[in-house]
């Protein structure tokens, strides 16, 4: 993939001498230097993603950074907007250095949870992100108009055994979910919460990769580092706590909303996959399925 001298040029880099670097699961990104000597992180945003997402991410990085929290800034092109729209959608941020933490690394998932509860204390009217809800996560509408359970009814034809188990799955999460559910709470939540999101470098920690952001329940960035960094949950939450009260109860429905989330990622394959699109779902479920069925049992 080529950087469009155009879209280079827009924030005074050339496109040439731009070096591509890590990228996530569907964006991509080039590291280049402009004349005044600033150091930026050029982004195409994922292909299905449209100029809203990508303003959206935008405007929620300006309001992390407005409120001090370590993410990258944000660097409008030559006219002043954040998304250029050629041959695909594309931002730029300030660049900053640094590496992914350990996973055992219980000093940064430390600091790391702090930052989430700074995060957390944003008051909604601030702005930034759309509303959305986990715990919806079997009745949200998603790639062409699939819902989970619509998903899972099209999967029935040609996986029976699979539907059926995911359809048991997001029965007990149900069931779950419906007993410990807290009093509905809104935060600005980043919603992928995992050593790759995050950077360590000599300032501290940064946290990448706010394309999930949205206003939900506080307790889902939780559950999803106690999904996704389970090594280093116990430093996470206890220096969560250290800023922002978690009650007992609390505590205890944050594996629901692990296994939850769990089902919302495999909502995301399966809508697409019912779509038509590009999507092993059998290596989907096989990756997915066992992780769900060692949760189920430990909700008690």
């Amino acid at each position: 993939m080529h950087v469009p001298a155009e879209v280079a040029a827009r924030w005074s880099l050339d496109a040439a001498r731009l070096v591509r670097v890590g990228s996530g699961r569907n964006s991509m990104h080039w590291r280049g230097e402009t004349p005044s000597g600033a150091t930026l992180a050029l982004r195409r945003h994922p292909r299905e993603s449209t100029r809203a997402d990508a303003e959206n991410e935008l405007r929620v990085l300006e309001l992390l950074h407005a409120h001090g929290i370590p993410v990258p800034e944000p660097v409008p092109a030559d006219d002043g907007a954040f998304v250029v729209d050629d041959e695909g959608t594309w931002s730029a941020c300030v660049w900053i250095d640094g590496r992914p933490p350990d996973r055992d690394d219980a000093e940064v998932a430390a600091g790391l949870g702090r930052v989430l509860a700074e995060v957390h204390a944003i008051p909604e009217s601030a702005g930034g992100g759309p509303s959305a809800a986990l715990a919806q996560y079997a009745d949200a509408v998603r790639w062409g108009g699939y819902t989970l359970r619509s998903a899972v009814e099209k999967l029935r034809a040609s996986e029976p055994a699979a539907s059926t188990a995911v359809a048991e799955c997001v029965s007990a999460v149900a069931r779950h979910l419906d007993a410990v559910r807290p009093p509905p709470r809104r935060s600005l939540v980043h919603g992928d919460v995992h050593p790759l999101n995050v950077l360590v470098g000599d300032r501290g920690i940064a946290v990448l990769d706010w394309a999930f952001a949205r206003w939900d329940d506080p307790l889902v960035d939780l559950a999803i580092a106690f999904r996704l960094w389970p090594e280093a949950f116990p430093s996470l939450l206890a220096a969560y706590r250290e800023v922002r009260p978690v009650t007992e109860g609390e505590a205890s429905s944050i594996p629901v909303f692990a296994a939850a989330r769990g089902l919302d990622h495999l909502a995301d394959r399966l809508t697409r996959w019912a779509t038509g699109m590009d999507v092993d779902i059998a290596a989907e479920l096989e990756a997915e399925l066992p992780d769900l069925r060692r949760r189920l049992p430990a909700l008690g």
